[in-house]
């Protein structure tokens, strides 16, 4: 089964697409308070999104390309992701603003959640 082993990671990607694109000036005065580590809470939802989709596609089973290029796709997949949302965000989300600081620190999750990955089951499970 293809989408049992991604379930976590589209659960994740939800939740980050959601905080990513809800209005700054609408967000609740806890949440904005609960984010004034701004760069620390992108390394980790992008650490997580990378992760969880590391372990979806390399466990899965149907597509046995794309669980031997799975750091190659999730790793560019995490990355335009977090610039489109920036971008969004820059132009479109009242209160929420472009931030190129927000890509590195994207991009620094994404690498993180590969050392979790890596961490968790060998370096060997990303060849």
């Amino acid at each position: 089964m293809f989408w049992r082993y991604l379930i976590p990671g589209i659960l994740w990607l939800i939740l980050l697409i959601a905080l990513s694109l809800a209005p700054g000036d609408e967000m609740p005065q806890h949440v904005v308070s609960l984010f004034a580590f701004d760069k620390l809470m992108h390394w980790f939802f992008y650490g997580m999104l990378t992760h969880l989709w590391l372990v979806g596609l390399k466990k899965q089973y149907v597509y046995s390309w794309l669980k031997r290029k799975a750091l190659l796709v999730v790793v560019l997949g995490v990355i335009v992701l977090g610039i489109i949302i920036e971008l969004i965000q820059g132009s479109v989300i009242s209160g929420r603003y472009f931030e190129i600081w927000d890509i590195l620190a994207n991009i620094i999750g994404c690498l993180m959640g590969i050392l979790l990955f890596r961490f968790i089951y060998g370096k060997e499970s990303l060849v």
